[in-house]
């Protein structure tokens, strides 16, 4: 019965776009702390010159840094 309350009242509907939108943004965050890592570890198992860089890149610029990554790497 306080489920249904909750959902009439709109308090229901709130948290879940609440837990919602918490999921996508931890998503959205792993997905850009692992290719970081990733760029950074190709670049230094590639000896490029500052693996650092592209990573800092990659963690800032998201998609466009890993697809400009993926099209200069040697």
């Amino acid at each position: 019965m306080l489920t249904l309350t909750l959902l009439q009242t709109g308090v229901g509907i709130t948290l879940v776009f609440f837990a919602l939108f918490a999921v996508i943004s931890l998503a959205i965050i792993a997905v850009t702390i692992y290719a970081t890592y990733w760029t950074y570890k190709d670049a230094q198992r590639r000896r490029m010159d500052s693996p650092e860089l592209w990573a800092l890149i990659v963690f800032f610029t998201n998609v466009v840094g890993i697809v400009l990554y993926l099209l200069v790497r040697e």
